[in-house]
């Protein structure tokens, strides 16, 4: 009888037990399924404001199957590790040791308590750090000054037969609303890379080798950059003899070593230019990377690269859906995509 009552008693307890764990494990679910309802729900309606600001198109796969079996499958994973370990050992308790306060912790379980909680607090001095460093990237990358003007630029890619359109593309685009320039560049101001080598110079060393990034603008190319000229003057209609010309930056002229450079020869590709103006130093690749001498040269018939198009203030939404009209009526081929410079 007295081990009858000793295996009712096992049973009873073990019956609590396994009641205890699931009672700890199920509220852990519960508290997980109502935050992923609630981010979910926050992520559905901040989304449209995130995707006007960064100009993307990020939706939430709702229709999608296996988008909520990984939303359910993170719930329960996230629970289980939750909920376990409480449950686990809450329900290891003797309650008549714990009702007598005579419950005593081994050093084990002393040392794992402390430890997650110090692991719980270190991980979250990590992340406010993470959040920190992020947020002063994220200002000194909107606040930093490249040395041109960034505001209100968009760029488009030439694609199809709109190279050699580009003519009638700028005189319709500049009559619709919201815009205010329109230039050409074979890559985008703030991506330009081309290489070009073994620039020559009077008064250059024949056992120098030069290497330095090479650039194709067309007219109001500089003034839509708002790039400041240190001598010379900018690309202009009035001189033909632009199309055999340079405007180098301040980094070129350190190389070349000319004490009055404007008018001064410059050959590139085996082609012989001259020098008609020079630009202040700025920043046309990543910031990673120091400035480097730069070459600019006209050409207004170029059939590939960028359209870049300068916006009236505050009115990029009118200028992008003017762009986008005008797109479609010359190059009803390809879609019409479009990057902000900043």
């Amino acid at each position: 009888v007295k081990r009858a009552k000793e295996v009712g008693i096992r049973k009873t307890i073990g019956a609590g037990r396994l009641g205890l764990i699931c009672q700890f494990i199920g509220e852990a679910m519960l508290m997980v399924s109502l935050a992923a309802i609630v981010s979910l729900a926050l992520v559905w309606l901040v989304l449209p404001i995130f995707n006007n600001i960064t100009g993307k198109q990020i939706s939430l796969p709702l229709s999608r199957v296996s988008f909520w079996g990984t939303v359910a499958a993170l719930i329960l994973l996230t629970g289980l590790f939750a909920g376990s370990y409480p449950a686990l050992f809450l329900s290891s308790l003797r309650p008549v040791k714990v009702l007598k306060g005579t419950l005593k912790f081994s050093v084990a379980a002393f040392w794992l308590r402390k430890g997650l909680v110090i692991f719980q607090f270190a991980l979250s001095i990590l992340l406010i750090i993470g959040m920190m460093v992020i947020s002063r990237q994220v200002d000194f990358l909107q606040t930093v000054n490249l040395g041109f003007d960034r505001e209100d630029l968009l760029y488009t890619p030439v694609q199809g037969d709109l190279g050699q359109k580009f003519a009638a593309f700028k005189t319709q685009l500049l009559g619709m609303p919201g815009i205010k320039a329109v230039a050409r560049t074979d890559q985008p101001p703030q991506q330009t890379g081309a290489h070009g080598y073994d620039m020559e110079w009077e008064g250059k060393d024949p056992t120098t080798k030069t290497v330095v990034i090479h650039a194709t603008v067309g007219y109001d190319f500089t003034k839509m950059l708002n790039l400041q000229f240190l001598a010379g003057r900018d690309f202009s209609p009035a001189f033909p003899t632009d199309t055999a010309a340079y405007i180098i930056n301040e980094t070129a002229l350190k190389m070349i070593g000319y004490k009055d450079p404007v008018g001064r020869p410059l050959s590139l590709f085996g082609s012989r230019y001259h020098i008609i103006g020079v630009v202040k130093d700025f920043h046309f690749k990543s910031l990673h990377d120091p400035i480097e001498p730069l070459l600019i040269n006209l050409n207004e018939k170029i059939n590939w690269g960028f359209i870049l198009i300068k916006t009236q203030p505050g009115k990029a939404k009118q200028a992008i859906a003017s762009m986008q009209q005008v797109y479609r009526e010359m190059e009803p081929k390809f879609p019409f995509t479009y990057y902000f410079t900043d």
